[in-house]
């Protein structure tokens, strides 16, 4: 696994469980990895900070309703 990968899933399982393969691929990344270990860490932190700040609680985070996110999808896609 390469770093961009764990940061995509150390993000993606904010907001669902993930696969048993990619739970394990991911843990054995993040024990070689101290740039993703703390990477980890600083997602951890902001989202930390920004239920201090109001924001909703999450299961890790809220979801985003889906119109939500396809306007962010849409404006990534546009560049």
């Amino acid at each position: 696994m390469h770093c961009l990968e764990s940061a995509r899933l150390l993000s993606e399982r904010r907001d669902h469980p993930l696969p048993l393969a990619k739970r394990i691929g991911l843990r054995l990344h993040l024990l070689l990895c101290a740039l993703c270990r703390t990477y980890q860490k600083q997602l951890t932190a902001v989202c930390s900070i920004s239920h201090h700040a109001g924001a909703s609680p999450c299961s890790h985070c809220a979801p985003l309703p889906a119109s939500r996110k396809q306007a962010i999808q849409d404006a990534i896609d546009r560049g």
